[in-house]
């Protein structure tokens, strides 16, 4: 039998909930019979398995240091995820500053017992590679206490799920992804499958404790945190996070069609000032001669220049048409001293305030 399972059995009441930075657990109810099922559950009968998910990013501002955090409950009788994958459309995922070594998620079991200490488990998603736009991580169980020693009993308590039988505590391999500027990233891990002739034969939690316990088993991941500056919110319009499980399942294959739980959170933002600076079509918020420059390669010789991701900038003199005048009007502000570039001007960032027919443009000022 599970030791999951006992604990479920001894216990009156199962409190679902996160104790970590006082986020709780809002998917389902909070409830004490043991084996009911949130009122948004499908009948078992008709659906074999189910669970929640909620997905929260903070904060929604655009451009900035996001954290994302999705809480997530394996209901009553359910199998947990064997893989977990996420999808994020929008917004930047920078790996440059990533190390091997470094902690890079964190998933967290932590469920209140009556005892003086938590039933926890808290993994760590650990970099084990680095390529040019991913990284491969481990998620590896740290050092359990003394309640989930006793509930994890693996050798008859001579075994502790970290040490080198249980693959020192690795369950899961990951893989983070970035799709570049703005395009988003995917996040996903699976479980392992250990060699069962190594000196590392089990997971750091065993199959019977993986598999479906009489109660719901609340998880906190965190994919991305803001304070490791990793991720940011993208410059203009809302995320969608598309969420697929696959559970772990050691019985009957369940059919094919409960096979994937599928969750779509969209994020919705503020509305984006469309910012430029006038009279810097070559973006590097300074008004130069290469500024002209590139308004008059733009018009006369046709190879590729940054006029056409900003129009506004090449716009000098905003009457709405990129032109031999706005390339003078850059020079005569450079040289003459005497011309105005209309707003939002050379030296601060802004919006267009008139609609002059010119596509949008952002960037950073």
């Amino acid at each position: 039998m599970s030791k999951l399972r006992v604990l479920g059995c001894c216990l009156a009441v199962w409190v679902l909930c996160s104790r970590i930075d006082g986020q709780d657990f809002d998917c389902v109810d909070i409830f004490s019979n043991l084996e009911a099922l949130p009122p948004d559950c499908p009948d078992p009968a008709e659906e074999p398995w189910c669970a929640c998910l909620e997905t929260t990013v903070t904060p929604t501002t655009v451009g900035e240091y996001a954290t994302i955090v999705q809480e997530l409950i394996y209901v009553t009788e359910q199998p947990t995820a064997g893989t977990y994958i996420v999808d994020v459309s929008g917004g930047t995922l920078d790996l440059s500053s990533v190390a091997v070594g470094d902690e890079v998620m964190t998933f967290l079991v932590d469920v209140y017992t009556g005892q003086p200490e938590d039933f926890i488990l808290d993994f760590r998603g650990i970099v084990t590679e680095k390529n040019a736009n991913s990284i491969l991580f481990d998620i590896v169980l740290q050092e359990v206490n003394q309640v989930t020693q006793v509930v994890l009993d693996y050798c008859d308590g001579a075994c502790s799920p970290t040490d080198e039988q249980h693959s020192f505590g690795k369950l899961y391999e990951g893989m983070l992804t970035s799709r570049g500027p703005d395009g988003g990233f995917t996040f996903e891990y699976t479980l392992i499958e250990p060699d069962p002739l190594s000196a590392s034969p089990m997971r750091a939690l065993e199959d019977g404790d993986l598999d479906a316990p009489n109660f719901s088993i609340p998880a906190l991941v965190t994919i991305t945190d803001a304070a490791k500056k990793l991720y940011r919110n993208p410059t203009c319009n809302g995320l969608t996070i598309t969420t697929t499980l696959v559970p772990k399942v050691l019985n009957a294959p369940l059919p094919a069609e409960y096979i994937e739980k599928v969750f779509e959170t969209t994020v919705d933002f503020p509305p984006c000032a469309l910012t430029f600076r006038r009279g810097d079509p070559d973006q590097n918020n300074a008004i130069e001669l290469t500024d002209a420059i590139q308004v008059l390669t733009y018009l006369f010789i046709g190879t590729p220049t940054r006029v056409s991701e900003c129009e506004d900038a090449a716009d000098a003199d905003d009457n709405g048409i990129i032109e031999l005048t706005d390339a003078v009007r850059i020079l005569g502000y450079l040289f003459l001293g005497n011309t105005v570039i209309p707003d939002p001007g050379p030296t601060n960032c802004g919006p267009d305030v008139g609609d002059d027919g010119l596509g949008p443009c952002v960037y950073e000022c």
